[in-house]
């Protein structure tokens, strides 16, 4: 019974660091958005093409294996000078 009580426990501590660093990755993502909504105003989808746009990641059958569907992803993206009319 204690080794089930310890597994359980030392799920639970990863599991805890996992939501937040997905919380902190989240917060930082919509940070960047804004900055870039800031900076080139008027142009939703280019802002938006930053971003992969992908289904949320289940937490059903196959946690902890990740799929190209499924992981969360960041890419690096060279910003462009915006266009002065």
């Amino acid at each position: 019974m204690d080794a089930n009580g310890e597994a359980f426990n030392a799920w639970d501590k990863e599991r805890s660091e996992e939501v937040v660093a997905k919380g902190r990755l989240r917060l930082e993502l919509e940070r960047v958005h804004r900055a870039l909504g800031a900076h080139f105003v008027g142009q939703r989808d280019f802002v938006a093409s930053f971003f992969l746009k992908g289904e949320k990641p289940s937490e059903g059958a196959g946690a902890g294996t990740t799929s190209a569907a499924s992981a969360t992803s960041v890419e690096a993206v060279a910003v462009a000078e915006p266009k002065t009319a």
